[in-house]
C-alpha cells in the first residue's frame, strides 16, 4: 500500500493496470490474499519495484 500511495496511484488505476479486481486488490493490500506470483510479478512492474520488495515485510519505525 504504500509504494501505491507513494507514487499517487489509486486502487482503482493499479487493479486496471495490473489486471485484477479492486475487491481482490484490497485483500492483497489488507494481507488477507495470496496471489500468484504472476500477480505479485505485474504489480511489482506496475509500481517500479521488485517482486522481493513487495513480499518482504517491512520494518517498522518507533
Amino acid at each position: 500500500m504504500h509504494l501505491r500511495k507513494s507514487a499517487g496511484i489509486t486502487k482503482s488505476t493499479l487493479s486496471l493496470m495490473v489486471g485484477i479486481g479492486r475487491p481482490f486488490l484490497n485483500k492483497i493490500e489488507s494481507g488477507t490474499a495470496n496471489p500468484r506470483l504472476e500477480v505479485i510479478e505485474r504489480l511489482a512492474s506496475a509500481l517500479d519495484t521488485t517482486p522481493q520488495d513487495l513480499i518482504t515485510p517491512r520494518k517498522h519505525v518507533s
